[in-house]
Formats: C-alpha cells, structure tokens, sequence
C-alpha cells in the first residue's frame, strides 16, 4: 500500500527520525506543524495502527480530517471523524474540549497539536489521553507554537528517559521567504514575535506595547505623602494591586498582593481613609 506525502523539510525530518516515545515539538508559527502530523499519522496508520488527533477546538479538528481526506482516497466516517485504512489502521479526530471521548480507548499513537491551547492540558494528558496509550506501549507527540509558561512548556522542560523535546522557529522552515520574517520583526511588538515566530514563551506577549516600553515607564517612588489611591481587585487567582498617588500625580505608594478576601479587606483598610480611593472591581 503506498501514499505519495509531502517531502518533509529537513528540521521535519530530525522529529520523525526520533526513537523517543513522547516527543515535545515547540515552534513557531509555519513550521509546518500540519504537514508534520500528516506525514507521521499517515505513516503510522499504513502499519496497521491506531492513531489519534487531538486539537484544541472541533472547527480545527473537523478542517484538519477534511484535509487528511483529500490526501487519503480511504474509507472514511464524517460525523465520526474517522479515517479507516484497509489494514485496519485507523486515524480518528478528538477536540481538547470534550478529552473525556478518550475514556476506554487505545492507541498506538496520539498527536496532540497545538497543545499549548488546549484547556487544562494537565488534566486531560494524565487522565485521559496518558491512559490510552498503556495497552499498545503507544507514542505521544506534541506540537505547538508556545503560550506563555503554561502546562505544555512544562513537558517541553520535562526531558529525562523517553522524552525528547525539539524547538525550532520560523526561520527553520527553508519554505519560508526569510524577509518576510524579518517585515514581522519590525512591525511586531517584541514580545509578540518571539513567541509567535521564535517560540520562545512570553508571559506578556499580549501586551501590544512591549516589554521595553513598560519598563521605561518604572521609575522610583515618590517620597511625597498619598493624595488619593487607585485598588485594582483581584478576580480568582489574580493579583491585588494598590497605587497612591502624590499631589503631582506621582506614584508614592504601591502593594501588589495575593490573599484571601478577608486579608485583602484588612489590607485595604489600612491605608489613609480620608483621601479619595477609586476601586476597579
């Protein structure tokens, strides 16, 4: 049974000549992460295997088997999201929103792409897709484009035995016109680029300012006295901030905290009651 694949690009080609049972790929954006899944879920399906795809929405599961399909002339089931191979090799489409569809299930190999934006990731790889692959021994590869330090950029800093983890920007894919990278340098905030284009994860890279501009605006404290005061309150597990601001509009007080709602009440009222406080809830 032979397919003709895409020729994978040569940094392609050093993740699927790995040994390594969980692989972790960080990338940037086309890398050609899709075309990466393609080959190596195809590969393993022709032997008989029994693979599944994980990716953060239904909408992008559903867009990636109708582009599997085009490529696989095989029977396939479309509300199932299913692609059957006549050796009984399979490659069926699971959405990171629903992880409990996982339950009972055993594969040979599970791709999970763009893990970084899958919702609770931890949870979902150690009890539902972790378990799937117990009976067959079976393989992991992740994929995707950092979002921050979350859940995936601790299993990219995991390393030990069977795991291998690969990093590679967008400078990487030879397909990919150099200066057009080198236009989004210049026209992106710094912190945006270096996540999306050399995945290195950013805490702040939804700042549209950058973190340079921010930190020309620190300076020290004013030694003046309170005018009035601004509370930012936290939501959930969020941060409390607390600013006073001199007569010239000059920070001279700052406490940034996490406490429960009774110490963050306490802490409030410790400041100047007779001056104006504006609360952000």
């Amino acid at each position: 049974m032979r397919l003709e694949l895409s020729e994978p690009h040569i940094n392609q080609q050093v993740i699927l000549d790995s040994s390594s049972r969980f692989r972790v790929v960080m990338c940037g954006r086309r890398f050609g992460k899709s075309e990466l899944s393609q080959v190596e879920m195809i590969s393993n399906a022709l032997k008989g295997y029994q693979v599944a795809y994980i990716t953060p929405t239904y909408k992008l599961a559903k867009t990636f088997f109708e582009k599997l399909t085009q490529v696989i002339p095989f029977e396939n089931n479309k509300s199932d999201l299913i692609i059957n191979f006549p050796n009984k090799g399979s490659v069926e489409f699971f959405t990171g929103e629903r992880l409990d569809n996982l339950r009972g299930r055993k594969f040979h190999l599970v791709v999970i792409d763009e893990a970084s934006f899958i919702p609770n990731l931890e949870d979902g790889w150690l009890n539902s897709i972790r378990p799937t692959l117990t009976d067959y021994k079976g393989k992991a590869l992740f994929l995707s484009t950092p979002k921050g330090k979350n859940y995936f950029y601790s299993l990219f800093m995991k390393g030990g035995e069977d795991w291998e983890s690969f990093k590679f920007t967008t400078y990487d894919n030879p397909y990919i016109d150099k200066s057009e990278i080198d236009d989004a340098r210049r026209q992106l905030p710094e912190a945006v680029f270096e996540q999306e284009y050399m995945a290195n994860p950013m805490e702040n890279a939804a700042n549209p300012f950058g973190s340079n501009k921010i930190n020309e605006c620190i300076k020290p404290l004013s030694n003046l006295q309170p005018s009035y005061y601004g509370i930012d309150l936290a939501k959930s597990f969020d941060w409390t901030v607390i600013v006073g601001l001199d007569i010239n509009g000059a920070v001279c007080y700052f406490n940034r905290f996490q406490k429960d709602w009774k110490q963050t009440k306490e802490t409030i009222l410790t400041i100047d009651r007779s001056k104006p406080v504006m609360i952000d809830s």
